[in-house]
């Protein structure tokens, strides 16, 4: 495994059980010259906005310094959807301390919302890292 993956996996202190697949797939989507920010096994729910159909997704997210990958393994299929972090318009998250929070994304084509650590350090140092990658806006007059 990539050296990026299991120091992420330590500092986050994530349980991999049942998703070794997913995390292998995801090392094989994910190109060397990509840096990878974020991975982590979660619940997704994917929503195109011009649809009001969210696809839920069980497996990995991986977010890189250009994308954001939902890999969703099952024992039948499995799948891969990328969006690009320069779609990326507003992060936000909720958090309860007993489920952990639930992070959305949203891009300027797609809503994502995932799963991450119900530890109040790991969200708020996965939120500084994720709305560093939201694009500056140009204004114009």
């Amino acid at each position: 495994m990539r050296k990026e993956i299991t120091d992420i996996i330590a500092a986050y202190k994530l349980i991999t059980l049942g998703n070794k697949k997913a995390f292998e797939i995801a090392e094989k989507e994910i190109p060397p010259d990509e840096k990878i920010i974020y991975i982590g096994p979660s619940n997704m729910t994917v929503t195109l906005r011009n649809t009001d159909k969210p696809k839920m997704r069980s497996g990995v997210i991986a977010i890189t310094n250009r994308n954001i990958y939902i890999i969703h393994k099952t024992l039948l299929e499995s799948s891969v959807d990328i969006f690009s972090v320069a779609e990326l318009e507003l992060v936000s998250y909720k958090h309860n301390g007993l489920t952990g929070a639930t992070f959305c994304l949203t891009l300027s084509s797609v809503f994502i919302s995932f799963l991450a650590s119900y530890k109040k350090e790991y969200i708020e140092r996965l939120n500084k890292i994720l709305c560093t990658l939201i694009p500056p806006k140009t204004v114009t007059d």
